[in-house]
């Protein structure tokens, strides 16, 4: 079952985002789409959620090489695709627990404050 949670209060979002099984991210075609990573997605991977998501150049290349790192990829703008995505993450519900751990090594390698910190300061060094 999937439902779609409207507007609430910021202060909510942690434990909203908490009760979820899994996060659904941006399936977005604009340019704009195509090179973020939404607030939902680091928030997701953050709190060990597997993400549904579009498969976008914002996304690392090693990210996108499977579906073992806590994200679930969909085709941007493909309704079939997105539908496809959330019925592989139901058909592996017994491994959300696994894949909500792979969602937090993910964050932690690739978007925690210490990984950008990393990143920041080899851009300064050279």
């Amino acid at each position: 079952r999937v439902s779609f949670e409207g507007w609430g209060p910021l202060p909510e979002l942690p434990g909203r985002l908490a009760s979820a099984d899994a996060i659904l991210g941006i399936f977005g075609t604009s340019d704009k789409a195509l090179r973020v990573i939404p607030n939902k997605v680091y928030q997701g991977l953050a709190i060990g959620r597997a993400v549904v998501t579009a498969a976008t150049p914002a996304f690392l290349p090693a990210l996108r090489a499977d579906e073992e790192q806590g994200l679930v990829w969909a085709t941007p703008g493909e309704p079939e695709s997105i539908c496809a995505a959330v019925a592989r993450l139901h058909r592996r519900r017994e491994q959300l627990p696994v894949l909500g751990q792979a969602a937090r090594a993910s964050y932690e390698t690739h978007y925690s404050n210490r990984a950008i910190a990393t990143v920041l300061r080899d851009l300064l060094d050279h």
